[in-house]
């Protein structure tokens, strides 16, 4: 599995990606105070941006976000890796 982090509000959080093709990022150790806005604000600035999907279970906050095609997602976690 591959994976990047990035800080978000002072907490570091991770896009994780696993070896199959897909156009939707798993982004996670969102901080707890970290908002969907915040995130949708963050990817939407990358190219082919298409939804963002927050879960909030517990201590451990999370999202999906969704690109329009592979190569976008791909752009998307080259472009954050920190």
């Amino acid at each position: 599995m591959q994976s990047s982090t990035f800080s978000l509000r002072g907490h570091p959080a991770m896009v994780t990606s696993e070896n199959s093709v897909c156009s939707t990022l798993f982004v996670a150790n969102l901080g707890q105070t970290c908002t969907e806005t915040e995130l949708h604000n963050l990817f939407s600035r990358t190219q082919s941006f298409k939804r963002i999907k927050m879960l909030n279970k517990g201590n451990a906050p999370c999202c999906f976000v969704e690109y329009l095609d592979v190569y976008s997602a791909s752009m998307a976690m080259n472009m954050l890796q920190g």
